[in-house]
């Protein structure tokens, strides 16, 4: 029997949504700061200055416990939340962030407030009265920064343009040679189709997609991020071997910015989409030509999808970055993405 008086909280229950609020802001700020420094950079590791191209003390730690590892392996799951703020607020990255963020000084006084309340509660200290308050207003003006990102990332922008064009025209002239036994729907509205004996019954559809940092007024063709998106529809092939496509494709996963799992049968991949466009249809075809093969493997292995199996560049089936172009579509307001109250 309990005879500790009820009024006796072993974690205050401030503590409790202090630390799930937490948890969710240094999430989606260590995906946002990821996403945006793909889109200008091939390889992280080029970002010297914030350490970016040598292992953390945190992360060689972490590693040294190899009967209890993880699949983290990007520098960046392993940086604090003020060394992800120092990306973000550092002049040379900011033009990168700053749609997202309150005017700088204003963003630099509430990260100083939040950062407060962060250590408060990550090093198990009493809040005070006003840091739930506090940190709530912070995740309200983070989440319309947040939508911000989730709709230039996922939601397609397929306009007309001399790259664009350019790019439609190179998958063409690879298409005569290949075929895949996919039918492709290009960002222009044309279509390759399926030959051979999948003409009329191909393996499965493919979708070429631009994603534009529209809400700016800059010119953003070199920030541009392309996603491929892949939906097994053949009857006799339902769903995809996520872990064969994954294994299969490790020697070009730095090309690649996000795998996103939406469901058993539907597999994104997002990658930048500057640079040569020779160079962008051969990790098009490796991703066509693997994805193809798992169909035909699927079969003859039942494989179960843990997202805690794979490394970063995995987001597992029901992420909100899975939905949220269908969301947006049909929901003007969608839900926030940090959320104030958890079930």
């Amino acid at each position: 029997m309990n005879r500790f008086p009820k009024e006796f909280e072993a974690v205050p229950e401030e503590s409790k949504q202090l630390f799930t609020l937490c948890w969710q802001v240094e999430e989606w700020l260590r995906l946002l700061v990821y996403v945006e420094l793909r889109r200008s950079f091939d390889d992280l590791s080029a970002i010297t200055d914030h350490k970016l191209n040598q292992q953390p003390i945190s992360q060689k730690s972490d590693k040294a416990m190899s009967h209890m590892a993880t699949a983290h392996e990007s520098a960046l799951s392993y940086l604090s939340l003020g060394q992800l703020w120092k990306i973000i607020i550092d002049p040379q990255y900011w033009p990168l962030f700053e749609q997202f963020f309150p005017p700088l000084e204003i963003a630099k006084g509430k990260m100083a407030e939040f950062s407060t309340i962060r250590n408060r509660v990550a090093h198990f200290r009493r809040p005070s009265a006003s840091d739930l308050d506090r940190a709530k207003l912070f995740v309200k003006d983070l989440n319309l920064g947040l939508h911000l990102f989730c709709k230039a990332y996922t939601v397609q922008l397929n306009r007309e343009s001399e790259s664009r064009n350019a790019l439609n025209a190179s998958l063409e002239k690879m298409w005569q040679d290949h075929y895949f036994g996919i039918e492709m729907h290009l960002p222009n509205g044309d279509w390759l189709y399926a030959g051979g004996e999948h003409q009329y019954d191909p393996l499965m559809n493919a979708n070429i997609t631009w994603h534009n940092k529209f809400y700016s007024d800059k010119s953003d063709e070199d920030m541009a991020v392309l996603s491929l998106s892949l939906s097994a529809t053949n009857t006799r092939y339902p769903s995809f071997d996520f872990d064969s496509v994954y294994r299969a494709t490790v020697n070009i996963h730095n090309q690649i910015i996000h795998f996103i799992v939406v469901s058993k049968s539907k597999i994104i991949f997002t990658f930048r989409a500057s640079g040569d466009y020779g160079r962008i249809c051969t990790l098009i075809s490796n991703l066509l030509q693997t994805a193809t093969s798992s169909l035909s493997s699927h079969k003859r292995s039942e494989s179960v999808f843990r997202s805690d199996n794979y490394h970063e560049i995995v987001i597992p089936e029901g992420h909100p970055l899975c939905h949220y172009d269908a969301v947006v579509y049909y929901d003007e307001r969608p839900p926030d993405l940090i959320q104030l109250e958890l079930d």
